[in-house]
């Protein structure tokens, strides 16, 4: 044997020992799920959650009702009506790993505009209390959007929100970037359910699938609680190949639900429906929510593929603006055209999470966070779309407004006069080896040593 071929054999065999260690010690990572503990749902109405229909004028309630397919209905009632409309729920009973869980979903339809309406839940042995809430379809509205929750229990996200929303009580729904969960299993979607109790039933509740709603494995699954929770998803779903992909109007805004969780050969499918969707809208603002950052801010590799799938196609049809999770950091990109002017699409990076990661400081970002619990409210007038975001404090952290007119399209930039929060939070300092630490105060040194004139404020 020629003495080439050996040292190219040589260097596969060592290639291939040193990839077969890597995978023996990641597997768990990247394929592995925590085992779910054995758990029981008792046999009455709970999990109430209100959330968008299958079309503008509708919407789902989703509940779970114990383990057995007994039947449930749903009453609603117009304000000032004597008319009382009862819906039987459809019910799905789901095995898990640990467990089975009967689901209940009912869609309310042909709601009018500007009014209040009054819902409960009914089974033969138990009924709930009535819940409220108002629908409106008008051009001027608002809307929260949070990035990841991701939350343990104690964490402190569930006394947070109600306080975001007593400054918020006008918006019309809340927008989740995914990570809704730590982990799909009862226990932490039980846990879910408490953190969102305060607004779950009121408002309509939406979220796109982050990579923790799924299960890892060589092809990763979607776990099924969550298109049983948010049922606008079943019918795309079932049409798209099990891609969790879902889009609504309010006012004259359609937003647009992207799955970037799955593996890259879905996404050839999802390319094809967002062109088929964006092509057709008629509305005057068009906003996509994914999991994944199209551009990362931990490394320019990083998701790659859904950049070269979807990035195109959101610049194509000039998408307003792009709402991102999972890489737990607020981050703004505000791209320059040759005469100034920011480019859309306005890129959000945002975490609701306590949890926070390392980042590398790429990308034209303008705007920065670390440290704090952001989130971001979208206000819709006739031509203006206002985009504020918010540290969980309730101070204001950065704003932009894109304004369209007969003039045309322009950004309207009143974040950067707002200093900047940059530097290693306590959780990161208390759950990260030494090392990571110093890697995370490494990088933002750096980048204060590169940025000597943004506005900065202490700790």
């Amino acid at each position: 044997m020629k003495k080439k071929t050996l040292i190219n054999l040589f260097i596969f065999a060592i290639i291939l020992i040193s990839l077969s260690i890597l995978c023996a010690k990641r597997w768990d990572v990247w394929f592995g799920n925590p085992p779910e503990a054995t758990y029981r749902i008792d046999e009455k109405i709970d999990r109430v959650m209100l959330t968008m229909g299958d079309e503008k004028d509708s919407r789902y309630v989703t509940w779970v009702n114990g383990e057995s397919d007994n039947p449930c209905w749903l009453d609603y009632v117009e304000e000032g009506s004597s008319d009382t409309l009862t819906i039987k729920g459809d019910v799905t009973n789901f095995v898990s790993r640990s467990g089975r869980t009967s689901f209940y979903s009912a869609q309310m339809t042909s709601l009018r505009d500007d009014y209040d309406y009054s819902y409960r839940i009914r089974s033969e042995s138990d009924t709930s209390e009535w819940f409220s809430f108002y629908y409106r379809d008008t051009v001027a509205f608002s809307c929260l959007f949070f990035g990841d929750i991701q939350e343990d229990e104690g964490a402190g996200f569930d006394t947070i929100l109600p306080n975001v929303m007593t400054a918020n009580k006008d918006v019309d729904f809340l927008l989740f970037g995914g990570d809704l969960i730590e982990r799909p299993t009862d226990q932490y979607w039980r846990l879910t359910h408490k953190i969102l109790d305060s607004v779950k039933k009121e408002y309509p509740i939406l979220s796109v699938p982050g990579n923790h709603e799924y299960l890892k494995g060589v092809q990763r699954v979607l776990e099924g609680r969550f298109p049983l929770t948010f049922k606008y998803f079943e019918k795309n779903m079932n049409e798209y190949g099990e891609n969790a992909l879902y889009t609504f109007v309010q006012g004259d805004a359609r937003f647009y639900f992207l799955d970037s969780n799955r593996d890259f050969w879905n996404y050839f499918q999802q390319r094809k429906w967002l062109k088929e969707q964006l092509s057709k809208s008629m509305q005057k603002w068009n906003v996509v929510v994914l999991h994944h950052p199209l551009f990362s801010v931990r490394g320019k590799f990083r998701n790659l593929m859904q950049r070269i799938f979807f990035n195109d196609v959101l610049e194509e049809y000039s998408v307003d603006v792009v709402l991102q999770g999972h890489e737990h950091v607020y981050a703004r990109f505000s791209v320059e055209e040759e005469d100034g002017q920011m480019k859309s699409p306005l890129r959000i990076v945002s975490y609701a999470s306590q949890k926070i990661y390392n980042m590398s400081f790429v990308g034209d970002v303008s705007k920065w966070g670390t440290g704090e619990r952001f989130y971001q409210k979208l206000t819709f007038s006739e031509d203006t779309l206002n985009l504020k975001t918010y540290a969980m404090g309730k101070e204001l952290y950065d704003e932009v407004s894109i304004v369209k007119n007969k003039k045309g399209r322009r950004f309207v930039d009143e974040g950067l006069h707002i200093p900047q929060r940059i530097y290693v939070p306590k959780w990161f300092r208390e759950n990260k080896r030494a090392k990571r630490v110093k890697e995370f105060e490494d990088n933002i040194k750096e980048w204060r040593e590169e940025n000597p004139d943004v506005l900065l404020r202490d700790e």
